[in-house]
């Protein structure tokens, strides 16, 4: 079927060549004149076309763009909630790692339940960017694969973390706590500790506002008073937990 816009050029055209008939009676300019206005119409047209594409094409990649973004959020969504799946997957692993530590013969068994516990958080955090997620989330499975290794026997790479952690966090209760732990179980026997001591002192009595810390804080003071912390034990002398326990009231 012919294009209807050719058929009316050409309709146009011989309009134009019957025109041209009478030109010597008008004059070429009134030839000239209608030449132009059929062209210029011809060139209007094709100019509301191309226009018209182009405003669908515009429109097309903006939909194209939104659906972009959309799909990119889904992507990131996902992830997040993989990387939130992977903390509580290995908060269980570790829990019934530590249920089963004081029976003997499930050495085995709690060395495979941590390393599902490695496993898993180091998933989570290659699945993400600090910046992609809540920064106190993020340092809570830093702290998790610390306190893992540190039960693999791998305090060297626990260390590691800790002392990552403490340089854009450094009055952290915690991490200061931990620190401690893991640097005196790697020189348990060394005479001067008093360093180690130094730093159970500031972990004890550093003001903190944030009631998770001040929960935490607590549980860690009871557990050095009592002297029933495992990793600090021949640390302090009685005298020395006495005055601890002055200092923290």
């Amino acid at each position: 079927m012919a294009d209807g816009g050719g058929t009316k050029f050409i309709e146009q055209i011989l309009l134009l060549i019957s025109v041209s008939g009478i030109s010597a009676y008008l004059g070429y300019a009134l030839l000239d004149g209608l030449a132009n206005k059929v062209l210029k119409e011809q060139v209007d047209g094709i100019d509301k076309k191309q226009q018209d594409l182009e405003a669908e094409q515009d429109e097309f990649k903006d939909e194209l763009d939104r659906s972009k973004e959309l799909i990119e959020q889904l992507e990131m969504d996902k992830k997040t909630t993989k990387f939130e799946l992977g903390y509580f997957k290995a908060i269980s692993a570790v829990d019934k790692a530590e249920s089963m530590m004081s029976i003997p013969d499930e050495a085995l068994s709690v060395k495979k339940k941590l390393t599902e516990a490695l496993d898993a958080v180091t998933e989570s955090l290659s699945l993400v960017k600090r910046e992609d997620v809540a920064k106190d989330d993020y340092d809570k499975l830093l702290v998790l694969k610390a306190y893992i290794l540190k039960r693999l026997d791998r305090i060297d790479d626990a260390l590691s973390i800790t002392d990552e952690l403490l340089m854009s966090n450094e009055d952290n209760p915690i991490l200061i706590y931990n620190k401690a732990c893991y640097q005196y179980i790697l020189r348990r026997c060394q005479a001067d500790n008093s360093d180690i001591k130094d730093m159970i002192r500031r972990a004890l009595t550093i003001k903190v506002t944030d009631p998770e810390f001040i929960r935490r804080q607590e549980k860690i003071r009871t557990k050095v008073i009592g002297n029933k912390d495992n990793d600090l034990e021949g640390l302090f002398t009685d005298a020395e937990l006495e005055e601890l326990k002055v200092a923290i009231k």
